[in-house]
């Protein structure tokens, strides 16, 4: 029994049927180098590896950029000095009345 394993090589069309960005953002991310391709013959291949280590950047970016919430009713929302606020039970209205 052979075991699939993952391709070293991926044809443009495959890749952007697998992957969710389009034609236009893929062509971008190959011109600044963020993407490695290879030609065989006039057949265009990204390689998988170049794309596991995009992905593993932008991870460590955006675990990086996170930020709590500037919004007080937000979970992940800290107060003045670095601490959340105290947990409260919920609001209560006051009922409008007519006049």
């Amino acid at each position: 029994m052979v075991a699939m394993t993952e391709p070293n090589l991926i044809s443009l069309p495959d890749f952007l049927e697998r992957e969710p960005w389009g034609r236009t953002k893929v062509y971008e991310m190959i011109e600044a180098g963020e993407l490695e391709t290879v030609y065989q013959g006039k057949r265009r291949y990204i390689v998988t590896a170049s794309y596991r280590a995009y992905i593993e950047r932008l991870r460590a970016e955006s675990n990086s950029k996170r930020q709590p919430s500037p919004n007080p009713r937000a979970r992940s929302y800290v107060g003045p000095g670095g601490h959340p606020p105290p947990a409260t039970a919920g609001r209560k209205r006051r009922r409008r009345t007519a006049r």
